[in-house]
């Protein structure tokens, strides 16, 4: 009788279906693929049982994604007499979207090989917002300012909240209209990149029960023609609000007047 292990991974997909590669927070409406190995370090090829339950509250079932025949029916994937290869290993996989209503803060799930539990892959769910303040030319916050006018620096905020016990990772971007906007790159915080009016942030750690916080400075620019300054970013694919900062001028007069006020 061959001896098995079997192990459990999930990872988080993209709006196109591509695993975001080192990502392990996501989103509600996001996709998770659940991967179960089983390995077999025998001589002998033997056959194994997979059962997968899921929490229908939280995830709905691609079933179409299911791989190796496996079959969905009341919240359980099971997978029957499935091959294992002597000295090798067999994979079944399926995807799995997380509900876009409802309360929850995490998603977990362990799968049964031969009925005997794997280990359990826990997902952290976060939201995000994105804020914009008008600075003056010292750099310090006008309080209850919304506009701003043509040379004046604006600091963006992303916040990405996780209110799970799990710490995860998440990756950002926010891209800018370079024709309104002029990024300061040395403002851009927790090691963002920029690249071609692109900022990227790879891997940031969300703390659990934290949050992280994400900062950049751009300038209006004083050339072109725009009357308004709109800006969001994404959250491992999922946009945050937009921000938007009205662009306005000023005119100065003096009319000269008559000894009557005139």
């Amino acid at each position: 009788t061959p001896i098995i292990t079997s192990e459990k991974h999930v990872e988080v997909l993209d709006a196109e279906g591509n695993v975001i590669t080192g990502v392990t927070t996501a989103s509600k409406g996001q996709k998770l693929l659940y991967t179960i190995k089983v390995n077999n370090s025998s001589e002998v090829e033997g056959k194994a049982k997979i059962t997968d339950r899921v929490d229908t509250n939280i995830l709905t079932i691609d079933e179409s994604s299911i791989t190796e025949g496996g079959k969905y029916a009341d919240g359980k994937v099971t997978w029957e007499n499935v091959a294992v290869p002597a000295n090798g290993n067999k994979e079944v996989k399926f995807v799995a979207i997380i509900n876009t209503e409802g309360e929850f803060n995490v998603v977990t799930n362990k799968a049964k090989v031969n009925d005997v539990p794997t280990e359990e892959v826990k997902t952290p769910i976060v939201t995000s917002t994105k804020e914009v303040l008008v600075l003056d030319s010292k750099g310090n916050v006008m309080e209850g300012v919304t506009t701003a006018m043509p040379g004046q620096t604006l600091l963006y905020t992303i916040r990405v909240f996780n209110t799970s016990e799990v710490e995860g990772k998440a990756n950002i971007s926010d891209s800018i209209d370079t024709e309104v906007l002029t990024i300061d790159e040395s403002t851009i915080t927790e090691g963002g990149n920029y690249s071609k009016g692109l900022i990227t942030w790879n891997n940031v750690i969300v703390p659990a029960n934290d949050r992280a916080k994400l900062q950049f400075k751009a300038t209006v620019n004083s050339e072109g023609e725009f009357s308004l300054v709109s800006n969001k970013a994404e959250v491992n694919g999922t946009p945050t609000n937009e921000v938007k900062t009205p662009i306005i001028t000023s005119e100065k007069h003096v009319e000269v007047l008559d000894a009557e006020g005139n």
